[in-house]
Protein backbone atom coordinates (compact mmCIF):
# COMPACT_ATOMS: atom_id res chain seq x y z
CA UNK A 1 0.00 0.00 0.00
CA UNK A 2 2.86 2.37 0.84
CA UNK A 3 4.50 1.76 -2.55
CA UNK A 4 1.22 2.41 -4.34
CA UNK A 5 0.72 5.73 -2.51
CA UNK A 6 4.32 6.76 -3.27
CA UNK A 7 3.90 5.89 -6.97
CA UNK A 8 0.65 7.85 -7.24
CA UNK A 9 2.22 10.88 -5.55
CA UNK A 10 5.29 10.71 -7.82
CA UNK A 11 3.05 10.60 -10.87
CA UNK A 12 1.07 13.57 -9.55
CA UNK A 13 4.29 15.59 -8.95
CA UNK A 14 5.59 14.62 -12.41
CA UNK A 15 2.38 15.94 -14.00
CA UNK A 16 2.67 19.19 -12.02
CA UNK A 17 6.30 19.70 -13.11
CA UNK A 18 5.39 18.90 -16.71
CA UNK A 19 2.54 21.45 -16.70
CA UNK A 20 4.84 24.06 -15.10
CA UNK A 21 7.52 23.49 -17.74
CA UNK A 22 4.94 23.89 -20.52
CA UNK A 23 3.66 27.13 -19.02
CA UNK A 24 7.02 28.72 -18.08
CA UNK A 25 9.56 26.86 -20.27
CA UNK A 26 11.68 26.07 -17.19
CA UNK A 27 11.33 24.87 -13.62
CA UNK A 28 12.68 28.25 -12.47
CA UNK A 29 10.28 31.13 -12.91
CA UNK A 30 10.84 34.84 -12.44
CA UNK A 31 7.77 36.51 -10.90
CA UNK A 32 5.82 39.07 -12.87
CA UNK A 33 6.83 42.71 -12.29
CA UNK A 34 4.86 44.54 -9.61
CA UNK A 35 2.55 47.36 -10.66
CA UNK A 36 3.92 50.88 -10.26
CA UNK A 37 2.39 54.04 -8.80
CA UNK A 38 3.69 57.32 -10.18
CA UNK A 39 4.33 60.11 -7.67
CA UNK A 40 4.03 63.85 -8.22
CA UNK A 41 7.28 65.65 -7.21
CA UNK A 42 5.46 67.85 -4.66
CA UNK A 43 4.07 64.90 -2.66
CA UNK A 44 5.51 64.31 0.80
CA UNK A 45 6.77 60.96 2.06
CA UNK A 46 3.83 60.82 4.48
CA UNK A 47 1.36 60.94 1.58
CA UNK A 48 3.27 58.21 -0.25
CA UNK A 49 3.43 55.82 2.70
CA UNK A 50 -0.22 56.35 3.72
CA UNK A 51 -1.66 55.93 0.22
CA UNK A 52 -3.87 52.83 -0.02
CA UNK A 53 -2.03 51.59 -3.13
CA UNK A 54 1.29 51.57 -1.27
CA UNK A 55 0.11 49.60 1.77
CA UNK A 56 1.08 45.96 1.23
CA UNK A 57 1.20 43.62 4.24
CA UNK A 58 4.60 42.08 5.06
CA UNK A 59 6.39 44.04 2.32
CA UNK A 60 8.40 47.22 2.16
CA UNK A 61 7.63 49.59 -0.69
CA UNK A 62 10.53 50.32 -3.05
CA UNK A 63 10.99 53.79 -4.50
CA UNK A 64 12.62 54.18 -7.92
CA UNK A 65 13.51 57.73 -8.89
CA UNK A 66 13.74 58.50 -12.61
CA UNK A 67 13.57 61.92 -14.28
CA UNK A 68 10.64 62.12 -16.73
CA UNK A 69 12.84 62.49 -19.82
CA UNK A 70 15.33 59.74 -18.91
CA UNK A 71 15.39 56.60 -21.13
CA UNK A 72 15.29 54.34 -18.04
CA UNK A 73 11.94 55.89 -17.12
CA UNK A 74 10.37 54.79 -20.40
CA UNK A 75 11.82 51.26 -20.12
CA UNK A 76 10.60 50.94 -16.53
CA UNK A 77 7.07 51.91 -17.59
CA UNK A 78 7.16 49.34 -20.41
CA UNK A 79 7.87 46.54 -17.90
CA UNK A 80 5.64 47.70 -15.04
CA UNK A 81 1.94 48.49 -15.20
CA UNK A 82 1.17 51.99 -13.85
CA UNK A 83 -1.92 51.76 -11.61
CA UNK A 84 -2.20 55.44 -10.70
CA UNK A 85 -0.61 58.76 -9.78
CA UNK A 86 -0.29 60.14 -6.26
CA UNK A 87 -1.11 63.86 -6.41
CA UNK A 88 -0.60 66.47 -3.66
CA UNK A 89 -3.73 67.54 -1.79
Amino acid sequence: MENLARAVERKHLFEQRKAWRLAHKTLHHKPEPCPAVRVHPAVTLKHILTDSRMVVPSFICSLFLFPENHPAHQEFLKEHNCVGIIQPN
